[in-house]
């Protein structure tokens, strides 16, 4: 089964404040996509996980068990100080109404059809588009298989390869070896 996967520029268009105008909710949608976060790592998440210094997030209780750091963008630091500053996270660094309590699944889901719509993509993208958008486009961009591997969390290399089915990683700069024999630019 091949994932849905949303191409760089809709990604940028979901971002967009004028497509998602809330902070807090641009947050979200900024961390999933990011740093290549479960949805139920994101929910998990304590202030004190983000290593702003190292530009890394601590992943604690992840899906597998296992525990791991994943990347934390530069831009996506300055956001998330911004949003810290804003909502002053407590227990949860992404919190819900009540603020000893983490923002929900239902909501994130909700936030992503609004966005979505707003942005006019059309795609049927749920809420792990955003993490397979993440692996396709880490890959495209020159990151390598075993990265990924570490980066998703997965335990075994086999769910990792299914996006170099997806990723377009080095075909633009992929020659013919008849072309390369002769000279062909």
């Amino acid at each position: 089964k091949v994932p849905v996967v949303l191409n760089q520029q809709e990604v940028k268009s979901l971002l967009d404040p004028g497509h998602c105008p809330n902070l807090k909710h641009r947050v979200i949608l900024s961390l999933l996509y990011s740093s290549g976060l479960r949805i139920s790592e994101l929910l998990k998440l304590r202030p004190e996980d983000i290593d702003f210094n190292a530009h890394r997030i601590h992943i604690i209780d992840s899906k597998n068990g296992a525990a791991r750091y994943v990347v934390l963008s530069k831009l996506m630091a300055k956001g998330l100080k911004a949003y810290i500053d804003s909502y002053r996270p407590e227990k949860y660094l992404i919190n819900g109404h009540e603020r000893a309590k983490p923002y929900s699944r239902v909501s994130v889901t909700k936030l992503l059809a609004r966005t979505l719509d707003r942005a006019g993509i059309v795609k049927h993208a749920t809420i792990h588009s955003l993490r397979h958008s993440f692996a396709i486009h880490f890959l495209e961009q020159g990151g390598n298989i075993l990265q990924l591997k570490e980066q998703l969390g997965h335990n075994r290399l086999q769910s990792t390869l299914i996006y170099l089915r997806v990723a377009k990683a080095g075909y633009k700069d992929l020659r013919s070896p008849l072309d390369v024999l002769y000279h062909i630019p």
